[in-house]
């Protein structure tokens, strides 16, 4: 805590204004992890230039009257960050304020990494693997209900909670909602339709539940893109849940959920390092070839049933095959779905297979 300079209390949350390891906006208004979706927790952290528009910051969301107080580990740094900013032209701190001032450790303990790595690992192996093996059965069979859907949501939108909790012992600074709008490309969600857009419309639908709508304008990339978001937005349709909201409707487990539960599912993580590289972004997903990988290459007499795989993939939107696919029936950002390959086999592909097949076989 020797980089906290002050402390302040808001019901069961605390606020803290931090030295920043940043020249341009040095202090971090920021908040303890304990209330996971309070207003405080989905608001920081934040950076200001001065000490003045931090604590101004804090008054301005969350009201006035807040009561500051310096923890003693920091009482001999304040008088010297007080003094530069009252100096400082434009309120950011002078290289020789930085120089006398001992840079605060970037991250915490090992023992507090470790502790949030043995968490996350925890809640992936025992909650969110058997809610997605539990929701994939239900919707191959098309018989999932409108409640089990919720409480697979809810178990993946918290997920994002475990998952910076790795970050922030890290030493990574971001608010959930950051993390939220990013998850998507970070850990490879796929899907051609609402591409790096589903953890935040899961997020958004986890909330709607709790709130019963959620405010389009405290939600406002949201808002823009779906418009109002309620508990009603998911509704049961002949064993399937669609998702229903302004020009959008589709099969809401197929679409969002289930890609989203697998790019959390099934890594073979081997220790707190490889749960830090998971959460930092760094592991590299390798692109799958949609196709059972079970056929020796090399072995001729495989060839035609390789050909029926390859030039039957399924939907990569809904994973279902062609037949089965009901993505022109649905509607995405006010235009009608189709069908949409998740792997298309290339002419040398075709004609590798096609020699094996038949020795006669002579490429164009």
């Amino acid at each position: 805590m020797n980089d906290v300079l002050f402390i302040a209390a808001i019901g069961r949350d605390a606020l803290f204004i931090r030295v920043a390891n940043r020249s341009d906006k040095p202090f971090t208004l920021d908040c303890n992890l304990d209330s996971r979706g309070s207003h405080a927790y989905l608001e920081l952290p934040r950076h200001y230039q001065t000490l003045r528009g931090a604590k101004s910051a804090a008054a301005k969301l969350f009201g006035g009257g807040l009561e500051w107080k310096a923890p003693e580990a920091a009482a001999g740094t304040i008088d010297r960050l007080a003094d530069n900013e009252s100096n400082a032209a434009g309120g950011v701190l002078s290289s020789a304020c930085n120089d006398s001032i001992e840079s605060p450790p970037v991250a915490p303990t090992n023992e507090v990494l470790n502790r949030a790595c043995e968490d996350f690992e925890h809640y992936i192996k025992y909650i969110l693997e058997p809610a997605k093996a539990d929701l994939e059965e239900k919707v191959r069979k098309n018989e999932i209900s409108l409640h089990q859907a919720f409480g697979a949501n809810l178990i993946l939108a918290h997920s994002v909670d475990y998952l910076q909790a790795v970050r922030a012992a890290d030493g990574i600074t971001e608010s959930r909602r950051e993390l939220v709008t990013t998850f998507d490309a970070m850990f490879s969600v796929p899907g051609a339709y609402l591409a790096n857009r589903k953890m935040e419309l899961v997020d958004g639908i986890n909330n709607a539940l709790k709130h019963i709508r959620i405010n389009p304008a405290r939600y406002k990339g949201l808002g823009d893109r779906y418009g109002q978001i309620s508990f009603q937005s998911l509704i049961e349709d002949d064993g399937r849940i669609l998702c229903h909201l302004d020009e959008y409707r589709f099969d809401y487990c197929r679409v969002v959920l289930l890609p989203a539960l697998k790019a959390l599912s099934s890594w073979d993580f081997e220790g707190p390092d490889d749960v830090v590289s998971f959460a930092r972004g760094e592991f590299t997903v390798a692109e799958s070839s949609w196709y059972p990988d079970i056929y020796d290459p090399d072995d001729p007499s495989t060839a035609i049933d390789q050909m029926i795989e390859l030039c039957n993939p399924p939907c990569i939107n809904c994973d279902q095959m062609h037949d089965d696919c009901l993505c022109e029936k649905y509607v995405f950002a006010g235009e009608s779905g189709r069908f949409e390959p998740a792997y298309s086999p290339s002419a040398g592909e075709i004609d590798e297979l096609m020699s094996h097949i038949s020795p006669s076989y002579s490429r164009s």
